[in-house]
């Protein structure tokens, strides 16, 4: 059985806890009284809330988006636009030239060559 002495203290924060939620519950209705305010003021509707939602959506997408391209490490002597950053998945022909025995150190980009891969656009 509890103490009298931790009852008191547990009825205690119970009624902080309860003056601690109706502060919060006055201040979310404050801002409620707000928000109503300025729908009224600039006959806001759905749709402008609609929009407003969309964007911040894309602003957040975009961020999560924004990597730097990857320069490539990795080029096809067969084909110089075959390129691969050495990120993500192999590509299917330096797969295929590993099955067939050749090493990935083979198909490294050499200096020089990275001008040439600058406008390649099939980086992998």
């Amino acid at each position: 059985m509890p103490s009298t002495k931790s009852l008191k203290a547990i009825e205690r924060r119970i009624k902080e806890l309860q003056a601690e939620a109706a502060e919060i519950r006055r201040k979310e209705q404050e801002g409620v009284e707000q928000l109503r305010a300025v729908i009224e003021k600039y006959k806001l509707g759905p749709a402008h809330f609609k929009i407003a939602m969309s964007a911040i959506g894309s602003q957040h997408s975009t961020r999560a988006r924004s990597k730097p391209k990857a320069t490539p490490k990795y080029r096809s002597p067969d084909n110089e636009a075959a390129v691969w950053s050495g990120r993500g998945r192999r590509p299917g022909w330096l797969v295929a030239a590993l099955n067939d025995g050749r090493t990935i150190d083979e198909f490294i980009v050499r200096e020089g060559q990275e001008e040439q891969s600058k406008t390649s656009s099939a980086v992998n």
